[in-house]
C-alpha cells in the first residue's frame, strides 16, 4: 500500500481557500438536496390527493428555512455571521471537507483547484447579490460578503500560519502537504474550540446569538395551512 506523499508541493492559492470552497459547496449541495427532497414529497402528496377526488386541493404543507448557519444564501446580508457558518458545520462533515481537500490537492491541477476555488467564489458573490439590498453599493457589499466566506480563517489562524511560514518553512513559497493538514487541522480545532466556547456561554450571549441568527432567516418554502 503507497504512503501518502506528505512531501508533495501543493498549490499555495488553493492550500488557503480550498478548505472553506469544500465546505460551502457541501453544504449547500445539502441544503439544496434536502429542499428538493421536501418538494419532491409535496408534489407526491399533491398527485396522490388529485387521484383521491377532482375537488380536493392541496395547500403546500412542507417548509424551508435557511439561516446564516446553514447556507450561504440566508439572510446575513452582510456576512456578519460568516465564522459562525462555519462554527456550526458538524466535525463529520468539516473531515470530509478536509479529506477532499487533501485528495484534490493531489490528484488535480493547478488549473482545476484555481477553478474551483474561482467558480466557490462566483457561487457565494451570485448568492450574495441574491439577497442583499438592491442599491448601487451592492456590487461592492457582495465581494465583500464573498471574501468573508472563502477567506474564513480567524485571525488567530492567520498568526499561527504567519509563524509555521516564518520559522518552519523559512519564509519559503513553497507548500508541502504536510504543512497543509497542519493548517488545516489547527483551523478545524480552533472551530471545534469556538463551537464548545459558545455552548457554554451566558444566557445573554446565548439570546443575542439567537435572535441574530432569526433576525438571518429567509424563507424558501413557505408553508400554507
Amino acid at each position: 500500500m503507497p504512503s501518502v506523499p506528505w512531501s508533495t508541493h501543493i498549490n499555495f492559492a488553493s492550500a488557503l481557500l480550498l478548505h472553506s470552497c469544500t465546505t460551502i459547496l457541501m453544504k449547500e449541495t445539502l441544503n439544496w438536496l434536502e429542499i428538493a427532497r421536501r418538494l419532491l414529497t409535496q408534489r407526491r402528496k399533491a398527485q396522490q390527493k388529485s387521484r383521491a377526488g377532482p375537488g380536493i386541493t392541496c395547500a403546500v404543507e412542507t417548509s424551508a428555512i435557511l439561516d446564516a448557519y446553514t447556507s450561504v444564501f440566508s439572510g446575513d446580508i452582510n456576512g456578519e455571521l460568516a465564522e459562525l457558518y462555519f462554527t456550526n458545520t458538524g466535525l463529520i462533515l468539516l473531515a470530509v471537507s478536509l479529506a477532499s481537500s487533501v485528495a484534490m490537492n493531489l490528484l488535480l491541477s493547478s488549473v482545476a483547484l484555481n477553478t474551483i476555488v474561482a467558480g466557490t467564489f462566483g457561487l457565494v458573490f451570485a448568492a450574495s447579490l441574491a439577497v442583499g439590498h438592491a442599491k448601487y453599493t451592492l456590487p461592492f457589499m457582495a465581494l465583500r460578503r464573498a471574501g468573508r466566506f472563502i477567506w474564513s480563517d480567524t485571525p488567530f489562524v492567520n498568526f499561527f500560519s504567519l509563524i509555521y511560514i516564518a520559522t518552519v518553512l523559512k519564509g519559503q513559497s513553497t507548500l508541502r502537504l504536510q504543512d497543509y493538514v497542519t493548517f488545516r487541522s489547527i483551523a478545524v480545532f480552533e472551530l471545534i474550540f469556538m463551537k464548545a466556547k459558545l455552548a457554554a456561554a451566558d444566557v445573554d450571549t446565548q439570546i443575542s446569538l439567537m435572535r441574530r441568527l432569526i433576525e438571518s432567516e429567509r424563507v424558501i418554502i413557505h408553508a400554507v395551512r
